[in-house]
Parts: structure tokens; sequence; C-alpha cells
């Protein structure tokens, strides 16, 4: 029985080969992602709640890179792109922001805790850098100047959204809240303000912060919480 050479060859398709970064940035990232998916579980025996940060994006992102072709590459590899200056943005602020005596005095008083903090702020902006090195380069550059784009106009919505919560009348009424109960012993700076409209129909919102209190020899940080 004869087979005609062209049908033949038609029917059988040519895979794609697969970037020898894609193969690696797959590996490292599933290897990431399951750590943190293992220890996500035992911690829910412990404290019985599931959680996971920056390592569920990276076992998905894991999946993808090592069950998928080229294209999985590229879509990662734009993200990342979208991702670094909001990564980077949060590396920076989460020491700039602060009042610089608190940011001295949680060094002097908690240095293990402040090389933590800086580890998980800037691994995630590291990881970013990485990936860009190792994944191969898309074909139209085009693409990853609209996603460095798309993640610069994060960075300056969420950085104005901040400047105007943490900034405002409500930041200040959580401050004096505090300082009501605590003194002048103690200075004061809102980390977090969060509002929520009642579905009641009252037409109330609750408005809840944290707020950091700190002198020479403690720092605390304080929940308020009222209506209006």
């Amino acid at each position: 029985m004869e087979v005609d050479g062209a049908v033949a060859a038609g029917s059988i398709k040519t895979a794609v080969p697969v970037h020898p970064g894609q193969e690696l940035a797959g590996r490292v990232l599933l290897a990431v992602g399951g750590i943190g998916l293992i220890v996500a579980i035992v911690r829910t025996f412990f404290i019985g709640r599931f959680s996971m940060g920056w390592d569920f994006p990276a076992l998905v992102f894991g999946i993808a890179l090592c069950a998928s072709g080229p294209r999985a590459a590229t879509i990662v590899r734009w993200l990342a792109v979208a991702w670094l200056p909001p990564t980077l943005a949060f590396a920076l602020t989460i020491y700039l922001a602060p009042p610089l005596d608190l940011t001295l005095t949680s060094i002097r008083l908690y240095p293990l805790d402040f090389l933590w903090t800086i580890a998980g702020s800037i691994l995630p902006a590291l990881a970013m850098f990485w990936l860009l090195r190792v994944l191969p380069k898309p074909a139209r550059a085009r693409s990853s100047w609209i996603a460095l784009a798309l993640g610069i106009v994060t960075v300056l919505f969420g950085l104005g959204l901040m400047v105007r919560m943490l900034g405002g009348a409500d930041a200040q009424r959580a401050r004096d809240m505090v300082a009501a109960k605590y003194g002048n012993g103690y200075r004061y700076y809102t980390t977090s303000l969060n509002m929520m409209k009642n579905i009641n129909g009252k037409g109330q919102t609750t408005i809840s912060a944290t707020v950091v209190v700190w002198n020479k020899g403690q720092i605390l940080s304080v929940p308020v919480q009222w209506r209006e």
C-alpha cells in the first residue's frame, strides 16, 4: 500500500522547540510555587486559614511554562514587564513612605523583622528582573512597551490613592483617636485606611485604620474604627 508523501508529511506536526530559558524559568517557578503550596497547607493545620502570596502566581506560571509552548513564555514575560514597576514601587515606598525615625527605630529594635521585610519586598522585583533576563524576548518590542506603560500607570494611580487617603482628614482622625489614648509620649503614623459602605440602606460608611505608635523603646500597631 502506497501513501502519498505530501499527505504523510502534512499530517505530521512539527513540535516547536522550547527556549532553554523557558524550561529553566518553569522549573524554578514550579519549585517555588510547590514549596509555597506545601507551607500553606501545613500552616492551615495550625492556624486554620489557607493563604498564599507571590508563590501562587509562581506555581501557576511554572505549570504554564513547563506544560505549554513558546506562547506561554511570551505571556509570562509580558506580565513580568507589567509587574516590574509596581514591585519596584512597593519595595521603595515601604521604606520611603514612613517617617525616617520610625524606620530607624524598627531597625534598632527589631533588626531580624526588618531584614525579613526587606527580603519580602525586594524578592518580587528581583524575580521580575530574572524572568526578563532568562525568558526569550518577543518578536515585537511594542507589546513590551505597552506592558511597561500599563505598569507605570498602575504605580501612579496607586501612589495618588495612597497620598490622598493616608494624607487626608480620615488618616488624621485615626491618629488623633489613638493619640487620645496613648498621649504625648509617642509618635503616630497611619499605615492603612479602609472604607466600607454599609449595605443596610442607612448610608453609613465604616472606616477602619491602622496606626503605628512608637517611641524610642517600642513600636505598636493599633487598629481603630468609626462610622460616618
